[in-house]
């Protein structure tokens, strides 16, 4: 809602506006995000958050039958049960048509205006015009702070709304947009627990709040974070620079309370008090002055002020009153506009895996524009992986999508999924290795699978993976011909010790294949076309999985699945052919039926072929990360050579240039900060950093005449 909100109107941040926002897991692209991804229907996040509003407005009496009242419930439509209420819903999202004849689930519907604030344009001034020539995001020139993980539900939407941001908007405004991703799904969110994962502390490296005790979190930690200073940044007033002055209002009373014989009216005027003056009260340091009080007595009103004294036992061991007016701590243009967290190895018990992973680091842009390099990974009929494409026919490999026994989602990017056994949340990098989940996920009819050998070093990758496919669907009952199914690709990381962590995953419709492909190219077309499949014909299926960073560790394996279902998180295709502009909702077993050219069809099996030739052959393309992103736009130094060792560095790093040139050192945190500066006049030089947290630096050297060199260094945890 602050994107959608703070889209719908020209934003001026000289006037008494909107200063900044903090969106957290959220998106203002929901088309392709959040209703559905390439074409197939997202069915438990849309049905599970609907059903859950629904649940709490449906409440009401059966006498509550005004259509105007606040509250509407299932009386207000004809007493409707709750299921219908639910399903009317949902229909109005996916299987209703609009005028051009196509549902919510197609890119041209009508409804891409409610759901993409790229699709909604303005005017000059603006305001909603359907025939309006500028970008909704041209409103948004305020400052942002993205929060958001890796495994969140929304994580592609919001990363497109932070890059629309950035397209739409002044400079300025550009470099007051922070995108903060973490190793989170959407409900762990500054946690260092995701799916079945423990992650080390370098996760608070970046330090969002300075304790994870929500239940007892004390207001001198609330105010350490980085969430706060992002507010301190936006709302403070300083001599040189005017953003705004936050005040607290404790507004007039109107009561009149009993004290003996007389009455009091407390405050009896608004009470302006600055935000620093609140906090510090709050907090126990001080009392509020001046306070306005009316008394009464015998009808005699006397007006007076008092000093309400402060509650020292609010103060909190170790913490400090804040100044007034609040100086920012941090200067947030300074930080690097993007900076995400990049997972790896977790207690694998593999010394070469010491600092692979599991730190921070920066950029200006995601994906990045620099650092990565797309390397293609060939699947093999034999079930491996590897960068060879098939000299000769390696032949078919096949397997039976039943829409009414679906592959079960194991981890990912849910909300609203449980575990097989309804006992916990289902959400991030889920271990397909556990016995409760292997047998409904991995290891059954439905899946193929693929594997790598061991890898040697490691491997990093940053960014948007993509997938190439060569299949056809050939149903097992009913008119053959025309027809419809879904591809989807899951990649894991295989631990020595026998986990299979879930990273990331894809998908994509048969009939939105051209769509979809047209998005793995970097176009957003929404005219391009959908059509059934053919039965037994090849189709070539290009697609975008979903973004990632993710490091696999030496001796670790990278294996991908492929299926036809992957339910609840996305419906299960019914295999039947649809009409043009429909779609067929479902749920497995239900039993409903779809007329497509006067026939009916039901939910019918299919045997789907994946091909292995030297012209069709699957392809999983991963952004490989080889950790040498700039984020600055300053001029790198390639006319000399530098030496930055060793790296991993426990106790001390050496910095050594090939020529007898004096240089400056500064060493940054991913978050900004400048922790070391130094004059050198050696050809090489030590710094000891044993004391140093660990995690990730950048190390900036400069010569004399402007020169400049970065390199990132990784400070481990162990020797």
């Amino acid at each position: 809602v602050q994107y959608q909100a703070a889209s719908s109107i020209k934003n001026d941040v000289h006037m008494d506006g909107l200063k900044g926002l903090m969106p957290i897991v959220a998106t203002n692209e929901h088309f392709n995000s959040t209703i559905q991804h390439n074409g197939v229907f997202r069915q438990a996040l849309v049905q599970g958050w609907v059903q859950g509003q629904l649940n709490q407005n449906l409440e009401t009496i059966p006498e509550d039958n005004d259509i105007q009242n606040n509250i509407h419930s299932i009386f207000d439509y004809g007493g409707i049960t709750r299921e219908e209420a639910l399903e009317k819903v949902i229909d109005m999202i996916t299987s209703v048509k609009d005028q051009n004849g196509v549902t919510g689930m197609y890119p041209n519907h009508t409804g891409q205006a409610d759901l993409n604030a790229s699709s909604a344009p303005v005017n000059e001034h603006g305001e909603s015009d359907n025939i309006g020539v500028l970008s909704r995001y041209t409103n948004l020139e305020l400052p942002m702070y993205h929060l958001t993980g890796w495994w969140d539900i929304f994580i592609n939407g919001q990363i497109d709304t932070y890059n629309q941001i950035m397209k739409h908007t002044s400079q300025k405004t550009q470099r007051n947009q922070k995108l903060v991703i973490g190793p989170w799904t959407h409900g762990t969110i500054t946690s260092n627990v995701a799916g079945d994962l423990l992650f080390p502390p370098s996760v608070y490296d970046i330090n969002l709040i300075t304790s994870l005790d929500f239940q007892n979190l004390s207001l001198g930690e609330l105010l350490g974070g980085e969430l706060v200073d992002w507010f301190r940044y936006l709302l403070n007033y300083s001599t040189d620079h005017y953003i705004g002055e936050p005040k607290i209002l404790i507004r007039a009373s109107n009561k009149w309370q009993s004290i003996g014989l007389a009455t009091v009216r407390i405050p009896s005027e608004d009470y302006y008090i600055t935000y620093a003056d609140f906090i510090n009260f709050l907090g126990g340091f001080s009392g509020l002055n001046d306070f306005p009080v009316q008394l009464n007595v015998a009808g005699n009103i006397s007006d007076f002020s008092f000093e309400v004294p402060a509650d020292t036992t609010r103060i909190v061991p170790g913490t400090e009153p804040v100044s007034n007016p609040i100086s920012p701590k941090v200067d947030f243009e300074q930080v690097p506009n993007v900076r995400f967290y990049m997972p790896g190895p977790i207690d694998d018990g593999i010394p070469e895996n010491d600092g692979v992973g599991n730190y921070w680091t920066s950029s200006q842009t995601f994906p990045l524009t620099s650092g990565v390099t797309d390397q293609d990974f060939i699947l093999h009929a034999d079930g491996r992986i590897n960068a060879s494409v098939p000299t000769n026919d390696e032949g078919v490999l096949s397997y039976i999508h039943d829409p009414d026994d679906p592959i079960y989602t194991i981890g990912g990017g849910n909300l609203i999924v449980r575990t097989p056994d309804q006992g916990r949340n289902n959400a991030g990098p889920m271990n397909y290795a556990n016995p409760q989940y292997a047998p409904v996920t991995m290891d059954r009819e439905g899946v193929l699978k693929f594997e790598t050998s061991m890898i040697t070093d490691s491997l990093a990758i940053v960014g948007i993976p993509k997938a190439v496919i060569y299949a056809s669907s050939n149903p097992l009952t009913g008119p053959q011909g025309a027809t419809d199914c879904d591809f989807f690709v899951r990649i894991l990381d295989v631990y020595p010790d026998g986990r299979e962590i879930f990273v990331v995953e894809g998908a994509v419709n048969a009939r939105a294949r051209e769509y979809a492909k047209q998005l793995s190219l970097g176009i957003n077309q929404t005219d391009v076309p959908y059509n059934n499949i053919i039965s037994g014909e090849i189709y070539e299926y290009q697609f975008n999985l979903l973004p990632i960073a993710y490091t696999f560790g030496h001796g670790h394996k990278m294996k991908v699945l492929i299926s036809s279902s992957n339910w609840p998180r996305y419906q299960s295709n019914a295999n039947v052919p649809i009409e043009e502009g429909d779609f067929f909702r479902r749920t497995p077993g239900d039993g409903l039926v779809y007329n497509y050219n006067g026939v009916n069809y039901s939910a019918r099996p299919a045997r789907q072929d994946i091909y292995f030739t030297p012209n069709f052959y699957p392809i999983i393309t991963l952004p490989v990360y080889d950790g040498t992103i700039v984020a600055t736009d300053e001029v790198v130094d390639k006319s000399s050579t530098w030496e930055i060792f060793p790296n991993p560095v426990y106790d001390q790093v050496t910095i050594r240039r090939d020529e007898p040139t004096d240089f400056n050192v500064d060493i940054y945190t991913v978050e900004g900060k400048k922790i070391l500066s130094l004059f050198n006049q050696h050809q090489t030089t030590n710094i000891n950093i044993r004391g140093w947290q660990s995690g990730m630096y950048l190390i900036k050297l400069m010569t004399p005449d402007g020169r400049i060199f970065t390199e990132k260094i990784v400070k481990s945890r162990l020797k």
